[in-house]
């Protein structure tokens, strides 16, 4: 419900971008996506109720920053530093073989893992990973 939120306002709010629900929809991507408590974790952090109170810019960037290109499988997730569709890439690490899913560091998470929950799950156009965390560039 919060990542729906959070896309509407991005593609409809003024200064956000429309192109951005074509981007979702037509490309290739993987969407690391943050679970509601997540979202409420992140406006508690800025002292905020609302992802309408969230500047669009700083959301589009961080929703961005939540995606990668090409529909990428927990398992196919490689060590080390991954490119995000937005501005920076993301850090990858995975504390050994047998562990289901990696921790994930986002530049502006202040070095906390950011854990995948439920990975994998196919859509039209790329996978969805549930996060425990909105991961921040």
């Amino acid at each position: 419900d919060s990542l729906s939120k959070a896309i509407n306002r991005v593609v409809s709010s003024p200064g956000g971008d429309p192109g951005f629900a074509t981007t979702l929809g037509s490309s290739v991507i993987s969407v690391f996506g943050p679970d509601n408590s997540a979202f409420a974790n992140w406006l508690q952090s800025m002292s905020l109720t609302d992802i309408n109170q969230v500047s669009v810019p700083l959301l589009l960037s961080v929703l961005r920053y939540n995606m990668i290109p090409g529909r990428v499988f927990i398992a196919d997730l490689p060590e080390g530093q991954l490119q995000t569709t937005g501005t920076g890439s993301m850090s990858i690490h995975w504390t050994s073989t047998a562990q289901d899913f990696p921790s994930i560091k986002g530049n502006g998470n202040g070095g906390a893992d950011v854990f995948v929950l439920f990975g994998n799950v196919l859509c039209y156009n790329g996978l969805i990973h549930l996060t425990d965390r909105v991961l921040l560039p």
